[in-house]
C-alpha cells in the first residue's frame, strides 16, 4: 500500500498480471512471498488508515482549544466536484497539528447551500462544530452564501 500511494499508482495496478510478475521476479532472491490483494481491498485499508490517523490527531486537540479551518473546492477534468476540509490547531505541547477532515465529492454544484451542508455534516461528524475559530476560503461568491447558510 505504501508503495502504491507514494508513487501515485492506481490501486488497480495490483490486479495487473504484468505488475504481479514484476513483484514475483523481485521476490525470487528473498524469503518474501508476495501477497496480492485486490485494488478494492487496498483502497479499504487505506481509508481505514486515514480514519485512524484523523482520530489520533484529533485526540491531541486540547479540550479548551479552537480550530482554524480551510476549505477548497474544485472540479476535476472529469467534471466531478470535490471539497477538501482541513483543520489546524496547537496541541497541549504547542506543536502545530493539521488534519484533513474531509475530501468528499460534492453532489450537484458548488452552491453555498450545498457547501454549507457538506461542511456542517463534516464538523458534526467529528463533534467539533462549536470549536471552530475561523474558516478560510478563497474569494468565490458562493463562500459568503455558505457562511450565511451555516
Amino acid at each position: 500500500m505504501d508503495t502504491l500511494t507514494s508513487l501515485n499508482l492506481s490501486f488497480s495496478i495490483i490486479e495487473s498480471e504484468q505488475f504481479r510478475k514484476l513483484l514475483r521476479l523481485l521476490s525470487q532472491s528473498t524469503p518474501f512471498v508476495p501477497n496480492f490483494h485486490s485494488g478494492r481491498t487496498i483502497q479499504r485499508r487505506l481509508q481505514t488508515t486515514v480514519k485512524d490517523q484523523q482520530k489520533n490527531i484529533l485526540r491531541m486537540l486540547p479540550s479548551y482549544a479552537k480550530l482554524s479551518t480551510s476549505l477548497d473546492c474544485w472540479t476535476s477534468p472529469f467534471q466531478q466536484a470535490f471539497m477538501a476540509i482541513t483543520s489546524y490547531f496547537l496541541d497541549q505541547n504547542w506543536d502545530y497539528r493539521e488534519v484533513l477532515l474531509g475530501f468528499d465529492p460534492l453532489e450537484g454544484t458548488h452552491t453555498g447551500l450545498n457547501l454549507g451542508l457538506v461542511l456542517t455534516d463534516t464538523l458534526q461528524k467529528y463533534q467539533i462544530m462549536d470549536r471552530i475559530m475561523a474558516i478560510t476560503t478563497d474569494n468565490a461568491s458562493n463562500n459568503q452564501t455558505m457562511i450565511t447558510s451555516i
